[in-house]
């Protein structure tokens, strides 16, 4: 990724979430659509079959597993469906629950957007629809999902999140992907109760449209993240992070929640679940 479209791609960022419609940049306004809070632009409104059509579903069938999801949160170390492997503690749960009922929600953003003023912002997804026609601003976020081969292999680019701004961009991959999964992707088990791991290179839980829009929503939603830290994604690893890392990584959360929609029943005892505490 060039350093240009770093700089680009950040200044764009502050110009977006400087507006709540971005109805500033000329295409915004004619390509819009909305689902409770959550705004889309240049996904192909009132196109069928087209992104718009495609997220318009996405988000309520997110908002009725994430029903699931609080559910079982409130269970805590007690859940039978992964919480413990994911999150570790019960002095988690709040937090979780937090995330999880504003990503259900889509709760409107805080974002600081000049010299000590601050907007309250719709959480808004952009779409990179290689093929259509548009301005320089559409080119530039079909290329930035589309041409950059090297970060795309790095980066899964089925979406991307820019922090500190209200938007996620929506890349192709994304639409091929299922809406959710079932069973036949729960993660294989492998070892002894005490001893149980996931089997290497079990991610199927990740690859749906629910298990993708989650992951960039929860970078949205979790002020936790702090600068520099890095992600984890191998399931097996994120059963081993500490409990405070487990609160920072997005793929904890979309594990925990992929794997109550798959229906999963089987995981593995996190090494860490009775001993790390949480730094705040």
């Amino acid at each position: 990724m060039t350093w240009n479209r770093v700089i680009t791609f950040q200044i764009l960022a502050i110009l977006i979430s400087a507006s709540v419609k971005a109805d500033f940049i000329p295409e915004f306004q004619n390509d819009r659509a909305q689902s409770g809070n959550y705004v889309m632009y240049l996904c192909g409104s009132g196109r069928p079959n087209s992104p718009a059509s495609m997220l318009q579903e996405v988000l309520p069938y997110m908002w009725r597993n994430l029903q699931d999801v609080l559910a079982d949160v409130k269970l805590g170390t007690a859940s039978q469906r992964g919480y413990r492997s994911f999150f570790k503690t019960d002095e988690n749960k709040q937090y979780v629950q937090a995330i999880f009922q504003a990503i259900a929600e889509g709760q409107l953003l805080q974002r600081h957007s000049g010299k000590n003023t601050d907007s309250v912002l719709n959480p808004t997804f952009i779409c990179a629809i290689p093929g259509i026609e548009g301005s320089a601003t559409t080119k530039w976020f079909n290329d930035f999902c589309v041409d950059d081969a090297d970060f795309a292999r790095t980066h899964h680019t089925a979406a991307l999140y820019e922090p500190g701004t209200n938007f996620v961009v929506l890349c192709p991959p994304m639409w091929n992907l299922p809406t959710g999964l079932t069973a036949d992707s729960c993660p294989d088990v492998i070892g002894r109760r005490s001893r149980r791991r996931f089997s290497p290179n079990s991610d199927g839980l990740m690859r749906s449209q629910f298990a993708g829009v989650l992951h960039e929503l929860v970078h949205l939603y979790n002020p936790f993240e702090e600068e520099g830290f890095k992600e984890t994604y191998t399931i097996q690893d994120l059963v081993d992070l500490n409990a405070t890392d487990s609160l920072q990584n997005p793929q904890n959360y979309v594990a925990y929640a992929a794997g109550i929609q798959a229906g999963c029943d089987l995981f593995p005892l996190s090494p860490t679940a009775t001993e790390d505490g949480l730094k705040h």
